[in-house]
């Protein structure tokens, strides 16, 4: 970046540095390439002569001091990062360029790092970003830049020694298996598969999408890794689009367990999955283990009344005499049945009680009393027989019927 007055930031922050007389014994030697070492001893030395004789006595000794300023600068500065979203789109820019010498001093780069920068205006702090924690006596390290995960082995190590004059050497760059970043060019795909959805507002096949990149990209970040949770946060907003609410708070709490520690308290993803987790219903809890879930008894019905022993013999005669009636005189048996059957029924006392009642109701009328003397039971049959159909008769069974109908003079069957 330029300051106002048109200088690199580099620049501004090394003559300002220059200019207060600082003192510094953190490494100057500004890496190992030899142009741009080259470049800054022309800086020194135009920033010398542009200057007026009154602010430099002494040319040469204040070229060789801006000099290593410049060196200083360029491999300790940390620049300060500003996380913002424009438009829906989260974007990091640099806000600031800063020099903390302690710092510089104590913390080493490493390609997989355990810990991070998290900065709150120019106040900076180390934040250990490892999701195992560290052990006691373990080094914390940051990244200067490239890391494992977006960048191959030999370009990481030309980039670093190029800018900061050193062979990295550590965990990762010593891992002698082969790289394969073939999970980032898959989880590439699937979000562009995942916005093409969004743009057709397809949010479930989105939300499909979206999960499987999540997958994919847990196959290289480490767990608790920043990126990883803001992708989450992205999958959250696809999932409650979609219609799962409840899947989307989840992952918006796994973004915000990780986010919260890590990054500034105005950080719009850990502000979006703060609100989220609020504002969305909490899932059900399930059953903790060893303990029961609650039973609810079902409604059960009423048991029905107990029936009259004889009311229960005399229908179970009942039913197997009209289902076995293959003769006017086998329905003319059944019906001296059912007469018997209504005979004692009228002796019941909860019989009585109950047509007593239904005399006593207004709006219902008494139903017709059976009289079994001016009852006349008949083997006379004319016409249709109805209800045989059910037997299923044989045709030589339906023949014999039909004898015995004719024999008793019946018309017809059908």
């Amino acid at each position: 970046g330029t300051t106002r007055g048109g200088l690199a930031a580099e620049t501004a922050l090394a003559l300002r540095l220059w200019n207060q007389e600082a003192t510094s014994d953190i490494l100057d030697h500004g890496g190992s390439d030899a142009s741009a070492r080259l470049f800054r001893a022309a800086l020194a030395g135009a920033c010398c002569l542009a200057a007026s004789e009154s602010m430099i006595k002494k040319p040469l000794e204040a070229a060789e001091s801006i000099f290593l300023w410049l060196g200083r600068v360029r491999i300790n500065a940390a620049a300060v990062t500003v996380v913002s979203e424009s438009e829906g789109i989260l974007e990091t820019s640099k806000g600031a360029l800063a020099l903390y010498p302690t710092m510089a001093a104590s913390l080493n780069h490493s390609c997989r790092p355990n810990c991070v920068l998290r900065f709150d205006g120019t106040n900076v702090s180390v934040i250990v970003s490892s999701f195992a924690g560290v052990k006691e006596g373990t080094e914390l390290t940051i990244s200067y830049g490239p890391v494992a995960t977006s960048m191959p082995r030999k370009s990481r190590q030309q980039a670093l020694r190029s800018q900061y004059g050193f062979d990295c050497h550590c965990e990762a760059c010593r891992d002698s298996s082969c790289e394969d970043f073939s999970w980032r060019e898959t989880a590439t795909k699937l979000d562009t598969r995942a916005q093409e959805e969004v743009g057709k507002d397809n949010w479930r096949a989105a939300a499909v999408a979206a999960a499987a990149m999540v997958q994919a990209l847990q196959q290289g970040y480490d767990e608790g890794d920043i990126e990883l949770a803001r992708e989450r946060c992205k999958l959250a907003g696809i999932l409650l689009r979609s219609g799962s609410p409840e899947r989307a708070r989840e992952e918006w709490a796994s973004a915000a367990e990780i986010l919260q520690p890590l990054v500034n308290k105005n950080d719009p993803d850990l502000e979006e999955a703060l609100e989220m987790v609020k504002r969305l219903p909490a899932p059900k809890q399930a059953v903790a283990p060893g303990q029961q879930q609650p039973k609810f008894k079902p409604k059960t019905k009423p048991k029905p009344a107990a029936r009259n022993a004889e009311t229960e013999k005399a229908t179970s005669n009942l039913v197997p005499s009209f289902s076995s009636a293959t003769s006017p005189g086998g329905i003319a048996h059944a019906l001296v049945q059912l007469e018997e059957l209504l005979s004692q029924a009228s002796k019941n006392p909860s019989v009585k009680r109950k047509r007593q009642r239904a005399a006593e109701a207004p709006s219902h009328k008494a139903p017709p009393s059976v009289d079994a003397a001016t009852t006349r039971i008949s083997s006379d049959t004319q016409g249709v027989v109805l209800g045989l159909e059910s037997l299923n008769l044989t045709a030589a069974e339906q023949a014999k019927l039909a004898a015995a109908l004719a024999e008793t003079g019946a018309d017809g069957m059908r």
